[in-house]
């Protein structure tokens, strides 16, 4: 049990030394009372830059065409904690802002690398 305790702590001061936290508050009694949320301000690497000109071209998101190298079983597990929902149905993995063939590029490499079914849905915003 203590040495679970050491790791957590470590763990705390590895996020505390990584993440600057903004109140937003002058004080944190005035945050408890009116926020919701916080802000993270984390570390640039030149890897997330270049992993960005990938996905974006002149300012719209877009799909690589290299995606079935770079959809990866842990970036798969990434994109499901970030931006999919799990439904009666089965799983959402949200799409907003790609083209509809940039979709259908996605929808191919899960099916031909993972076997996963998947359908063309529209959610309502």
């Amino acid at each position: 049990m203590a040495l679970e305790s050491v790791y957590c702590f470590i763990a705390l001061l590895l996020c505390f030394s990584f993440f600057k936290i903004c109140w937003c508050g002058r004080n944190k009694e005035i945050w408890y009372q009116h926020c919701r949320g916080f802000f993270c301000y984390t570390i640039v690497t030149l890897l997330f830059l270049s992993l960005h000109s990938l996905f974006y071209a002149n300012g719209a998101k877009v799909v690589p065409a290299l995606i079935y190298e770079l959809l990866t079983p842990v970036a798969l597990a990434h994109w499901i904690a970030g931006d999919g929902s799990v439904q009666r149905h089965g799983l959402i993995l949200c799409t907003d802002s790609f083209t509809v063939q940039d979709v259908v590029l996605l929808m191919n490499v899960l099916k031909i690398r993972y076997n996963i079914d998947c359908t063309l849905g529209n959610t309502p915003t």
